[in-house]
């Protein structure tokens, strides 16, 4: 029976594939990165809440709107100024 806690390796492997999608983009939101990398909005909420507390990221302000209106969506960007080991050896803490 799960107990509802994601496996580490799976945690760690998600933080890497989203920490290396916004090293290679300008600036991306989630739902972007949910359509891009496959994974729920929710585990990317906390993914991107994890790495902003870590000032691994950054916000970028909100996106414009849609033609179709609604909330605007809120954009990160990768942290340049943060040295990258820092980055990695968070991957291990919780959400």
């Amino acid at each position: 029976m799960s107990d509802g806690k994601q496996p580490e390796a799976l945690r760690i492997n998600n933080r890497k594939v989203v920490l290396d999608t916004l090293k290679q983009t300008e600036k991306t939101t989630i739902a972007t990165l949910s359509k891009d990398l496959g994974l729920s909005k929710t585990t990317l909420a906390k993914i991107i809440k994890h790495f902003l507390n870590q000032q691994i990221i950054l916000s970028s302000g909100k996106e414009a709107s849609t033609a179709e209106g609604g909330k605007k969506a809120e954009a990160y960007r990768f942290n340049n100024h943060r040295p990258i080991r820092f980055a990695w050896s968070s991957m291990k803490s919780s959400y």
